[in-house]
């Protein structure tokens, strides 16, 4: 049986995990997770530009309304409709 100290630690670590993917912006890892790809699709998706991105510091940020579009449409540059059916939608 595990620990309180064990149990609180898993809390803490599902917390954070949540805490990231509902942030506006996402990590190269948190974007993987929350797409359910790998973190070298998204490098790839990234590095050729299908999926735009923002750096802080030197940090990749992922706007995760870009990711839906991306998921859903297969391009992060939709119709005005698409993007407005996403604005509703989320």
């Amino acid at each position: 049986m595990p620990s309180l100290n064990e149990i609180y630690e898993k809390l803490i670590s599902i917390e954070n995990t949540l805490m990231g993917v509902c942030s506006k912006w996402l990590t190269v890892k948190e974007a993987a997770t929350y797409a359910r790809a790998s973190e070298s699709k998204m490098r790839k998706l990234i590095h050729t530009g299908k999926l735009p991105v923002n750096r802080l510091d030197g940090k990749i940020l992922i706007n995760r309304k870009m990711l839906d579009l991306f998921i859903i449409y297969g391009t992060a540059k939709p119709t005005k409709r698409q993007r407005e059916a996403v604005e509703f939608i989320f």
